[in-house]
């Protein structure tokens, strides 16, 4: 990643090292510190995940694939813009897309996970429709590392190898960002664009390279309702999370702020 030179003209030294270093610090923050080439692919939920360029990219499992398990109770349809995937209770039957390469499912995905020293970053926007709950989102990165969240009707938990965490939200029928970043064994988790919190993460190297989202219930009796999915981006390589802890970054803006209203009293221009 090349980082631009900023230049400064006529000013205090003094005022420009603080500036200088200023804006340094928050670049760092914001910057993916590693070399490697990310590779990111974007769901823009404007086909159903069977479709298109899609098809090769996910292991999708609903209504007719895979043929024997026919779930032909669920249902999933794209506007042009949003997914909408409804699973049934009676029969219990599961709907979701991932990545499988191996299994049953017979559909398998072009997308690899990278192992956990390289990272790999999984974030969606997605909202829950009146009286939806019990809908996942989880993976295992290709070392078996991972990210859990369990979406439901009153808020979310999100999972590290050690706690399941419940966090309210007053609203899931509202869209919301979810972000979960794996890397080195550790997991980061985000909720709107704000830090949740940072652990070890899930271990099941049984499950390496797997990506599930949705009801992946099947034969078990859990998910109901209607998941609506605006987004969901994955991206391999993805070195080390780019979230930072967010009282340093507030602490940066905030100097920042208060150095540029000191050049404006001072007179300087740029």
């Amino acid at each position: 990643m090349a980082l631009y030179k900023l230049h400064s003209y006529s000013m205090n030294n003094t005022i420009n090292r603080v500036i200088k270093g200023s804006v340094w610090a928050i670049s760092l923050c914001l910057i993916v510190s590693n070399a490697h080439a990310v590779t990111t692919y974007f769901y823009g939920g404007d086909l159903q995940p069977s479709e298109g360029e899609y098809a090769s990219w996910f292991t999708t499992v609903g209504p007719g694939n895979p043929a024997d398990y026919g779930f032909g109770h669920t249902t999933w349809a794209s506007d042009g813009a949003v997914l909408a995937m409804t699973t049934s209770i009676t029969p219990s039957e599961g709907i979701w897309f991932g990545i499988s390469n191996t299994g049953n499912y017979y559909d398998y995905a072009n997308i690899f996970l990278a192992n956990t020293s390289l990272g790999n970053n999984v974030t969606t926007r997605l909202a829950l429709a009146p009286g939806s709950s019990q809908w996942s989102l989880y993976w295992y990165d290709a070392s078996g590392s991972g990210a859990a969240l369990y979406l439901e009707a009153n808020g979310f938990t999100y999972y590290t190898s050690t706690a399941a965490t419940f966090v309210p939200v007053a609203d899931m029928n509202a869209y919301h960002t979810f972000g979960t970043h794996v890397y080195e064994g550790q997991v980061t988790y985000s909720f709107d664009g704000v830090l949740l919190a940072e652990g070890t993460a899930p271990y099941a190297p049984g499950a390496a390279g797997f990506l599930l989202f949705g009801d992946g219930s099947a034969t078990d009796v859990s998910g109901y309702g209607t998941l609506l999915v605006d987004s969901l981006s994955i991206s391999v390589e993805a070195g080390a999370p780019a979230i930072p802890e967010p009282a340093t970054t507030a602490a940066f803006l905030a100097g920042a702020v208060m150095i540029i209203a000191l050049l404006k009293n001072k007179g300087f221009r740029w």
